[in-house]
């Protein structure tokens, strides 16, 4: 290999190394179950970088619906996403400037689950 080959392959593992996606700690919002079976809970998982959240909902079926809220609880984004077992959607976050948020996603039955993030 030539030098111009290896100092490219290092540039594009430096430049994958840099992206920096965090995690989102998400915390379901009970809503009063009553007592019954005991069913198999969704899973969400959501990546930050810095202008976009990756949010995947597994063990689902049915619509999710997400909103991004800022600091006064203003809507900031709101989209839905259609799941059957699992799905992810792209959130663009690049029109929203440097503070706090949070993201939340409700479900067809009323359960909500919240996590906080800074951009």
């Amino acid at each position: 290999m030539d030098i111009k080959r290896i100092l490219f392959v290092v540039y594009m593992v430096v430049i994958a190394l840099s992206v920096n996606a965090s995690p989102i700690a998400f915390r379901r919002i009970d809503k009063n179950h009553n007592a019954g079976i005991r069913t198999v809970l969704p899973s969400l998982e959501a990546d930050i970088d810095d202008c976009s959240i990756v949010l995947e909902v597994s063990r689902y079926t049915g619509i999710a619906h997400i909103y991004i809220y800022d600091a006064n609880h203003t809507v900031m984004l709101c989209d839905t996403l259609q799941v059957s077992g699992k799905n992810q959607v792209v959130l663009d976050l690049s029109h929203l400037g440097n503070a706090q948020y949070s993201i939340e996603v409700v479900l067809d039955d009323g359960t909500a689950y919240r996590g906080n993030f800074e951009l």
